[in-house]
């Protein structure tokens, strides 16, 4: 998956905090606008993103389509089934870090996290580029919330950004980047937007 935002979950077990798991929500579709153009209009859809984000280019709103209505549907509807159990608390994130590796193009790609969390962007120039200063900025940030969660079950800590549990009704995400921070439901209007395509995903 390319797209512009990618969301993740992680939630702790109820008991045993130290053995946290991390959940990550199923990939979308590459065909998830052709499945769903014989019953909705694209036009009307595409318009509106147009209006949020007029510097947008078509593969930007393409991949903004598809990555919202597969990954970032789905991980927000095992958040809010996971947060309404009332176990444990349930976090999401948003890493919102552009790489500068091929001039931009790719936004925030699938598997850009990687190096953040685990610490190693001096290691990940072919994702991350050469200038690993505000990588960097971004690892310090994902590894040590994600130390403090495989810790404790929260991802807060001293020197960390306020990372508040995820719930139905703020809907809190941690935006990851070179200053990060917590917002609550970052992408309301192009959500609503894009209403029409963002069905909750089948229970098993």
């Amino acid at each position: 998956m390319s797209g512009m935002c990618r969301y993740r979950l992680i939630a702790a077990t109820p008991s045993r905090p130290a053995t946290a798991r991390i959940e990550t929500a199923a990939s979308p579709c590459s065909s998830a606008i052709s499945q769903a153009a014989d019953t909705i209009a694209a036009a009307p859809i595409v318009a509106g993103l147009r209006r949020l984000r007029p510097d947008a280019t078509p593969s930007d709103l393409y991949f903004f389509i598809t990555t919202e209505r597969g990954m970032g549907n789905s991980a927000r509807t095992v958040a809010e089934r996971k947060a309404k159990l009332g176990r444990a608390p349930v976090f999401l994130y948003r890493l919102a870090w552009p790489t500068p590796v091929l001039g931009g193009k790719l936004r925030t790609p699938h598997s850009l996290d990687i190096p953040m969390v685990f610490d190693n962007v001096a290691s990940s120039t072919s994702l991350v580029g050469h200038d690993t200063r505000n990588p960097q900025k971004v690892a310090d940030a994902m590894s040590a919330a994600w130390i403090a969660f495989a810790r404790s079950g929260t991802p807060n800590g001293p020197g960390l950004a306020a990372w508040p549990a995820f719930s139905p009704s703020k809907r809190s995400v941690m935006g990851f980047n070179v200053v990060s921070q917590s917002v609550d439901d970052p992408l309301r209007r192009e959500h609503a937007v894009l209403a029409p395509w963002l069905v909750p995903p089948a229970m098993p």
